[in-house]
């Protein structure tokens, strides 16, 4: 049985000493979600899907590939772009 060990490196944020209270972080970059219009998601602008609800739009999209807001965040964490602290903020 092959067992594999995955290491991953997180760091913590550097306060950034040009601020009034020290408090941000230094460097700073955009974390964000992104709907793109695919042909599943133009049904439900079309009015092809008789039960039109966020739920449902938001499953379809993540069927087809969206990458969410929070999962976005984690992946700039593991990347070392920001930290977890600033993900849940």
């Amino acid at each position: 049985m092959l067992i594999a060990q995955i290491w991953i490196r997180l760091s913590f944020g550097v306060q950034c000493r040009q601020t009034t209270f020290h408090s941000a972080i230094k460097g700073r970059i955009p974390v964000m979600e992104q709907l793109v219009v695919s042909e599943n998601i133009q049904k439900f602008l079309r009015g092809d899907v008789e039960d039109v609800h966020t739920e449902a739009i938001e499953k379809v999209a993540k069927e087809d590939g969206m990458v969410t807001l929070l999962q976005a965040g984690v992946l700039a964490a593991l990347r070392g772009e920001t930290t977890l602290e600033e993900v849940n903020r």
